[in-house]
Order: C-alpha cells, then structure tokens, then sequence
C-alpha cells in the first residue's frame, strides 16, 4: 500500500497559536501572561475556582516596611482625625516626584518610577468604596485591598499609611527599599542613604 503526502495541507489555526505560545515562553522564560510582577493563586471553594493574583516577588526584602503596614481597619473605618488639603498638598509635595492627577480626595504620582495614590485617612473609606475595594489581611503582614476582576479573580493591591497616620498610600510597588525611602526620605533622599531599616 503506498502512502502519499496530502497535497496543500494546512495547519490548524490551534495549532499555530499553540506553537507561539511555547515560542512566546521559551524566549521571555516566563509563561504567566497575567502580569510581569504578579502570579495568580488557585484557591478551591468547594466546586468553585477562585484566583487570586498577589505579588510573585518582593525585592530588596531586607528592608523593613512593617511599620507602615495596616493592621487596624479602625484607622480609615473610624478616623479620629481631619485632614485638610494644606496638610495634604505639603505632604504630597514632599513626596512624590511628578503628580500625574489631583483632586480633592486624593493626589497619584509617579515615585522612582511607581505609580502611588495618596489619599487622607478621612477619605480613605469613600474612595476605597467609589473604586469598589474591599480590605483584607494579607500575608505581608498587614491588610491589602482585594479587587474582583471576574467573579472567579481577585487581585491584591497593597496600602500603607505614613507615621503621622493621616495619610493612606496605595502603591503596587514590589520594592520595599522604595517604598523605605518614600516614607523615610520622599524625593529628597540623601546621597549616602542605605538599609539603615533592614531590622
């Protein structure tokens, strides 16, 4: 019996993105399309899938930021305090290097390259519920902010609050020595600065 080769054949469309797709992770070494800095957590419920997209890597984890974790949701829930915009415009200020939006509930910029949102204690809960966050504990020690994607995904965004704790940041930044020197220094950082915080 003698087999011939099927003339004209043409590979199916599956096929071709299955090959790209391999393509695609053997030259980045990386095969999570999600994001760069994340990974998603499968977590079962019964007969549901949740996934939960948290932090893949921390960098410079020597550097200690568990003072300006939250782990009271009474701080922004049942703020004793009132900010007031000349209290945030000096913060504000004294920290960011470009602001890129403002209004009168809160201020985003750019730090070292990262996107933070500063935003008054006394705002916090109406802009966490205008934005649709809720708040959880984390495994970073402290709480973080969930957002539901899907209903079958939740990412995880992290918050801070400054030593004064009148102000709440929120930063997907995954550099703890930016987010050392943000608090600690701002955008005037000294020139011989080191993991001074690293206890």
């Amino acid at each position: 019996m003698e087999i011939r080769p099927a003339k004209e054949y043409k590979k199916p469309l599956y096929a071709l993105g299955v090959a790209t797709a391999i393509m695609a992770s053997s030259l980045t070494g990386c095969a999570d399309f999600l994001s760069g800095r994340r990974k998603p957590d499968v977590v079962n419920y019964g007969s549901e899938t949740t996934v939960v997209i948290s932090k893949e890597t921390i960098k410079n984890p020597e550097y200690n930021i568990k003072p300006f974790r939250i782990r009271n949701k009474s701080l922004y829930r049942d703020p004793q305090v009132t900010v007031y915009p000349s209290e945030t415009s000096t913060f504000v200020e004294s920290k960011l290097e470009t602001v890129t939006y403002t209004n009168n509930k809160f201020t985003v910029g750019l730090y070292q390259g990262y996107e933070f949102t500063i935003i008054g204690v006394d705002k916090f809960l109406d802009w966490m519920n205008y934005m649709e966050y809720g708040d959880s504990y984390s495994d970073q020690g402290g709480l973080c902010l969930q957002y539901h994607v899907s209903a079958a995904r939740t990412e995880l965004i992290d918050f801070y609050k400054d030593p004064s704790e009148k102000f709440i940041v929120v930063t997907e930044c995954d550099d703890n020595k930016v987010i050392y020197e943000f608090f600690h220094y701002g955008k005037k950082i000294p020139k011989d600065a080191d993991a001074q915080g690293t206890a």
